[in-house]
């Protein structure tokens, strides 16, 4: 029963980023606003100083990422993905001696709806 109605909530939770998404593209030409802070999103994007790709497994929605990563990175990653229209089911973040080991799944935002 517990199980059924986190599935719906789940999937409640994705309907209502798709809705999103579609009203700021639709509200778009209202405010002047246009995709093109888009970026296409590369895995590979997210070797940077504070931030080190240990594994993607791509999937059909989106895929698996694990990084390792320092605190100051985890923002600047967030910002990346919405970026490139990626969002995070979930996510786990675990320290690893002076990093983090950070594993995320996401899903393409723009092949939804």
């Amino acid at each position: 029963m517990q199980h059924t109605r986190l599935s719906q909530q789940r999937e409640a939770a994705r309907q209502q980023w798709r809705n999103l998404r579609r009203l700021s593209v639709a509200a778009e030409p209202l405010f002047g606003r246009t995709t093109e802070n888009t970026r296409p999103f590369s895995p590979l994007d997210f070797q940077t100083p504070h931030q080190r790709l240990l594994h993607w497994l791509p999937s059909a929605q989106g895929g698996e990422m694990a990084l390792k990563t320092s605190w100051e990175g985890v923002p600047s990653l967030f910002v990346r993905l919405a970026e490139s229209e990626m969002s995070v089911s979930r996510f786990s973040l675990r320290r690893e001696g002076a990093e983090l080991l950070m594993t995320l799944q996401l899903e393409r935002l723009a092949n939804e709806g």
